[in-house]
């Protein structure tokens, strides 16, 4: 199976907390052992376009960890329905972690 993951998963990851690093870097993990991880194009430019990230540092990173950017997108990954699976407490309060939409199975 091949999961595509979406921006907020990163940048959880890169946040300068430990546990939503933490949280993200677990999550991650599993969907790694069940397969392949992907982004599509759109997050790729995401990532880019955030202040202090580069695009070098975007591509090492994803060479670094095996994850592919899917450069075209399908009809499927647009109609893709959002749920909210989990709610999460940070300083700015609760935060909704759209799990479909975040890690949408893509085989």
């Amino acid at each position: 199976m091949t999961t595509a993951i979406d921006t907020n998963v990163f940048v959880a990851l890169w946040d300068a907390d430990l546990a939503t690093t933490a949280a993200a870097r677990t999550a991650l993990e599993a969907a790694y052992r069940h397969g392949n991880l992907i982004v599509a194009a759109p997050v790729f430019a995401e990532l880019i376009a955030a202040p202090g990230r580069t695009e070098k540092f975007v591509n090492t990173f994803f060479e670094d960890t095996g994850i592919a950017i899917d450069w075209e997108l399908g009809e499927r990954v647009w109609r893709a329905q959002a749920t909210p699976s989990e709610v999460t407490r940070n300083g700015a309060g609760n935060i909704a972690t759209w799990a479909r939409a975040a890690f949408l199975p893509t085989s």
